[in-house]
């Protein structure tokens, strides 16, 4: 038996290994408020996926709330209150699981958060405290991604959430 690796693999491994290190970095030396960690976590996800936004929204029933932002602040900055239905988030919400739009003007039937927001490329996951929706983390982009997310960035993207999830709940304790 032969393996074969491409260089292409080759770069995609060297990639995820050094996102694992970053984010095992990031939480091992996160200091100061959870917003601060959160604000470094949001950066290290726009960094490794290669998307210009990354926010944490609060979802109280048919209303979204951005309650963290890095990135593209002129268009979703915090305290930014919106109906849910006008979001790529109410996918998650609905289905309690991840959803991932890479080109969002031909993919979707109802454009509404496309025409609303202008985004072309999201990834988020539902972020659940205590059996309770609270909302969700996310990932966007003015400019369509090129190809689907992989398991990895899916994967990458979850293993963010957890942590959110975490620290809320130990905020609430």
């Amino acid at each position: 038996r032969r393996v074969v690796l491409t260089v292409e693999d080759v770069a995609d491994q060297r990639r995820h290994i050094d996102a694992i290190r970053a984010l095992s970095d990031t939480l091992a030396t996160a200091s100061g408020s959870f917003d601060v960690q959160l604000s470094a976590l949001l950066d290290l996800g726009r960094t490794h996926l290669g998307i210009a936004n990354g926010h944490l929204t609060e979802v109280t029933g048919d209303q979204h709330e951005i309650v963290a932002n890095e990135g593209l602040g002129e268009r979703l900055s915090v305290g930014v209150r919106s109906s849910l239905e006008e979001t790529f988030c109410q996918s998650v919400v609905e289905r309690d699981g991840m959803c991932t739009i890479t080109e969002a003007s031909t993919e979707l039937s109802d454009p509404t958060p496309y025409d609303e927001w202008g985004l072309e490329t999201y990834i988020g996951t539902p972020i659940t405290v205590d059996g309770e929706m609270y909302g969700t983390i996310c990932f966007v982009d003015t400019d369509a991604k090129d190809g689907a997310f992989s398991a990895w960035e899916r994967t990458f993207v979850e293993t963010l959430g957890r942590w959110v999830e975490t620290q809320i709940r130990q905020r609430r304790a």
